[in-house]
């Protein structure tokens, strides 16, 4: 059985090449995930911010004391 070498490297240069693309959509894939991550992480830490400077901000709420009678 003869087997054409330049058909064997063809087949070889398109796995090759096919190879490549699935790494570059799943590097691509992986950059958008770690982005997300990233948005979501800085999204909590603004929110936390906030949530902690408006606890903070707060006035104290006046107490309900005994009912003081007016001498009439």
């Amino acid at each position: 059985m003869i087997i054409d070498m330049s058909l064997l490297k063809r087949a070889d240069t398109a796995a090759a090449e096919k190879c490549m693309e699935d790494e570059t959509v799943r590097r691509y894939f992986a950059q958008l995930i770690g982005f997300g991550y990233g948005l979501g992480a800085a999204a909590l830490i603004v929110l936390a911010v906030w949530a902690i400077k408006r606890w903070r901000n707060q006035k104290p709420k006046p107490v309900a004391g005994p009912v003081k009678e007016t001498g009439e």
